[in-house]
């Protein structure tokens, strides 16, 4: 039986030179010819697109916050790509994520991010960034912040992205 090869791109970042593969919207793999899937995927891009957020917050997670719908989350992971790097980066600091070690400072997490008017607005976010307030020693924090404040420009220099990735990824007090 001869079966159709169908060559796509990636819904996520674009790239023609990747083969996407099809997903039905729960991410399971598209196999059914019949019926096209809902989404394209490259293997880079999956294990972000279909990362599931967990609406359990705080460190007993007893507090639940909105977690965003499967377009809203494809939204954010579409706007933290980096075409020119063929990296996923921080919509907050522009530092590159890892997305293979969990337990990284650089690993993606999700930030709820509230506009003037009220909505939410959910972006992709370096854990550290993430959670700065609470796992830095103060020593830490002075280094950081003067970083994360010229990486939030809309361009940042690239020797203070580095920069905050090299103070990033020597923390002594991050919990993971």
């Amino acid at each position: 039986m001869n079966r159709r090869v169908v060559i796509q791109t990636c819904n996520i970042c674009k790239d023609k030179d990747r083969r996407a593969k099809g997903y039905t919207a729960t991410g399971q793999v598209w196999k059914n010819e019949s019926k096209a899937p809902s989404f394209w995927c490259c293997d880079q891009c999956y294990p972000l697109a279909f990362r599931k957020p967990n609406p359990k917050r705080g460190r007993g997670r007893t507090r639940r916050v909105r977690i965003p719908t499967r377009e809203q989350w494809f939204k954010s992971v579409r706007d933290s790509w980096d075409s020119r790097r063929h990296c996923f980066r921080c919509q907050i600091t522009h530092v590159a994520l890892d997305l293979k070690n969990k337990k990284s400072p650089v690993y993606p997490t999700l930030e709820h991010a509230y506009t003037r008017k009220g909505a939410v607005r959910f972006l992709v976010v370096a854990s550290a960034i993430n959670d700065m307030k609470s796992d830095l020693t103060l020593s830490e924090f002075r280094k950081a912040i003067p970083l994360v404040c010229k990486c939030l420009k809309r361009n940042p220099h690239a020797k203070h992205v580095k920069g905050l990735e090299k103070v990033l990824k020597k923390l002594k007090q991050w919990r993971r």
